[in-house]
């Protein structure tokens, strides 16, 4: 009797955690590949290279406008006015 009863609950509790589960949204991926790329994202190490490699790229342009010519432009109006008595 007891294990009928035992039994009953464990039906009762599992068919319980089903319904429970399926009324649960599925909005989390869990596929390879989107695990893999979260991975990525959220790397500290990876975004410190990512972050060195940035500013290692621009020091070539940095270096390169310092050869380059500079041009540079002015405009200045005056008006002076002579009163002869």
């Amino acid at each position: 009797m007891l294990r009928k009863f035992s039994l009953a609950i464990a039906v009762s509790c599992a068919s319980n955690g089903v319904v429970w589960a399926a009324d649960v949204p599925q909005t989390v991926k869990t596929d390879l590949v989107s695990v893999y790329q979260e991975a990525v994202d959220n790397n500290a190490d990876l975004a410190a290279a990512r972050a060195d490699y940035g500013a290692r790229r621009e020091v070539v342009p940095q270096a390169r406008a310092g050869l380059l010519p500079n041009l540079s432009a002015g405009a200045e109006m005056l008006n002076t006015r002579t009163k002869l008595d």
